[in-house]
């Protein structure tokens, strides 16, 4: 487990080892738990994170990737409990590749229970579905949205987000399920079953 209260867990990564962690737990630091910048990220090099339980940091997964072909395959990850959002993610050009020429990068992660909006997604564009196109084991999950005025995922600075096959809160249809800024757009579709009750 990496616990270092004070500080950022995880400041990572180039594009010689790219896989971040495995089964490890990332909590309670008052800094980001994950924290990835641009400039630790060879340009046109693949930064993997996954199998990781997050919670009690400030923000779960920070990802600023900038220019440069930077692309992430966030997969296999719980984000929880943490004090602002759960995953907030900020990139010029594509972040997650397109579902229909490259297998999906942002696969089989739950998001739920943050403070804040459990994901946003920042500036570029960002495809979130599951890997074999359909509800399954595989499928995302953002849901136990905060009680104030947060989203489950939130499209802000010009934006433009693409969900499939995911579960929300309300089955992709409340208010709180997802939103957009002006000037983002967001498109859901093929929502797969409500979770309703949170953990």
């Amino acid at each position: 487990m990496i616990q270092r209260a004070g500080s950022t867990a995880v400041v990572v990564i180039d594009g010689t080892r790219p896989t971040l962690a495995s089964t490890t737990r990332i909590r309670d630091n008052t800094g980001n738990g994950v924290h990835v910048a641009a400039s630790a990220i060879a340009s046109g090099a693949m930064v993997k994170v996954g199998d990781l339980d997050i919670s009690g940091n400030t923000i779960g997964i920070y990802v600023d990737v900038g220019n440069g072909g930077r692309y992430m395959q966030v997969a296999d990850v719980d984000v929880f409990q943490n004090l602002g959002n759960g995953m907030f993610f900020r990139s010029a050009p594509s972040m997650f590749r397109n579902a229909a020429t490259t297998p999906p990068l942002f696969a089989q992660n739950k998001v739920h229970s943050n403070a804040l909006d459990q994901i946003v997604l920042a500036g570029g564009t960002y495809y979130v579905n599951s890997p074999t196109d359909a509800c399954d084991a595989a499928a995302n999950a953002v849901y136990c949205n905060s009680p104030h005025l947060a989203y489950g995922i939130y499209s802000q600075d010009a934006a433009s987000v693409f969900v499939k096959h995911t579960s929300f809160e309300a089955g992709g249809n409340g208010v709180r399920d997802y939103s957009f800024q002006g000037g983002s757009t967001i498109t859901v579709t093929n929502n797969c079953t409500a979770i309703t009750v949170c953990p």
